[in-house]
């Protein structure tokens, strides 16, 4: 602790990844407080860096997103290692200042208790917010590839929570020609419990609609995680090595299995979500969650059922519109209750 990188002096640990550690730091300048992401020292994973610096360029490329967290600075700096017999050796180490979250949606969606206290209009507030940054994000150019709570971040904007995308490591910029081996899009990395289904499967694809599918999947399952603790394909595919084993065997045969006869699974465990809703926006929720997070990632791209809403250039659009429906619904429910609770007094 206390080393300078960049603008930043180093104070303490806020965590770690797979390949990179996230400090608290001071601006030596201005004395502004921020997120330091640095590539774990003597990571040598040729993937890991190379998420690293792609996650870097594609901050830079949205930097006048606002539905990513703001990116500071970034650059190189030498560590120097002490090793046995005073050995000193110099490690150059990428890093990424960053805009200082408040907290990630995990937080909320590992914890019980928090998510017990999480009431539906701030649960669906914040759902809302994570929908418009993604598609901030695909104005901008960007898929992310690999949403879940934990790469939700939490900014309190005019004294509202509101949802930032971290972690672009897998992000792809969709303007450009796919860069990677077949098999980074073919399968899902990383928690494969967060993956769409056609990830578990072998049959992700390298085009912008395969790009857009899966982020689709991975924004409605957000919400479920928000409100169970658990991503939806943890939910349903749950026997995941068999499922992996499947796939790998269909693809090396040339074969492609129907992911619509998972469609039963997901209808299953959705309606037993929604179930618990309130009765009044069941219906709603139910469209626009089966819309996403439907198991072909086809059905996916099609636009809203609902005839006041196709006019919706964006799928997100009329996603947005549905969840401000179902909001202002249970808001006016309240207010209702409250006045027959009055009168009732």
């Amino acid at each position: 602790m206390g080393e300078i990188m960049g603008n930043y002096r180093i104070e303490r640990l806020l965590g770690q990844g797979y390949f990179g550690l996230v400090f608290e730091a001071v601006s030596v300048s201005g004395g502004a407080r921020a997120a330091v992401k640095i590539l774990k020292p003597g990571k040598n994973d040729p993937a890991a860096v190379l998420d690293f610096e792609n996650e870097g360029l594609l901050l830079r490329k949205l930097e006048s997103c606002d539905g990513v967290i703001n990116f500071l600075e970034g650059g190189s700096h030498t560590l120097h290692a002490t090793f046995s017999g005073g050995v000193v050796i110099p490690i150059d180490v990428p890093y990424q200042a960053l805009a200082l979250a408040s907290g990630s949606l995990d937080e909320i969606s590992n914890d019980p208790v928090a998510r017990e206290r999480l009431d539906l209009v701030e649960a669906l507030s914040l759902w809302r917010s994570a929908v418009l940054s993604l598609m901030r994000m695909h104005q901008g150019g960007v898929a992310h590839r690999d949403l879940k709570c934990s790469n939700c971040l939490i900014m309190v904007n005019k004294s509202k929570p509101v949802i930032r995308f971290g972690d672009l490591g897998r992000a792809k910029d969709i303007s450009l020609a796919p860069t990677r081996d077949i098999y980074a899009y073919v399968m899902g990395r990383g928690d494969l419990h967060h993956s769409p289904p056609e990830a578990i499967f072998w049959q992700g694809g390298d085009g912008t609609d395969d790009f857009l599918a899966a982020d689709y999947y991975g924004v409605g399952s957000l919400f479920i995680e928000l409100l169970t603790g658990f991503s939806l394909t943890s939910l349903v595919i749950t026997d995941m090595k068999s499922a992996l084993s499947q796939g790998q065997s269909d693809f090396q045969s040339g074969q492609r299995r129907d992911l619509n006869v998972l469609s039963a699974k997901y209808d299953y465990v959705l309606g037993g979500i929604v179930e618990k809703l309130p009765k009044s926006v069941r219906n709603d929720l139910e469209i626009v969650l089966r819309s996403l997070c439907h198991p072909d990632p086809l059905r996916r791209l099609l636009g809203s059922p609902f005839s006041r809403d196709r006019k919706s250039k964006e799928k997100l659009e009329w996603i947005l519109r549905r969840i401000d429906i179902v909001i202002q619904h249970l808001k006016i429910e309240r207010r209702q209750a409250r006045r027959y609770e009055r009168k009732a007094a």
